[in-house]
């Protein structure tokens, strides 16, 4: 069993905006990779509170298409993980 995480911005007049309206500005400006691993680190972190409480649930990340062609992903994703002690295998890739 496993979850998906979803990342909403709670603007303080706006209230809840969705990706779709906020996703593409990230990656025109060049945030995408600082909110991708800011959401890996999240998740894997929450991951790893919900297996202290005795629940394995794996976390399924959805990635821009920009991360696709981030060549420093990879190399980022295990220090995403080096918050936790949860392992790697824990996040999937969407």
């Amino acid at each position: 069993m496993g979850v998906e995480a979803l990342v909403r911005w709670r603007h303080p007049r706006q209230g809840l905006i969705p990706p779709d309206r906020f996703i593409p500005l990230a990656e025109q400006t060049g945030l995408i990779a600082p909110l991708t691993d800011w959401v890996l680190e999240v998740a894997l972190r929450q991951s790893q509170a919900w297996a202290g409480d005795g629940l394995d649930l794996g976390v399924a990340v959805n990635l821009s298409m920009w991360n696709l062609h981030d060549a420093g992903l990879r190399r980022r994703w295990p220090a995403c993980s080096g918050a936790t002690t949860r392992p790697l295998g824990a996040c999937a890739w969407s």
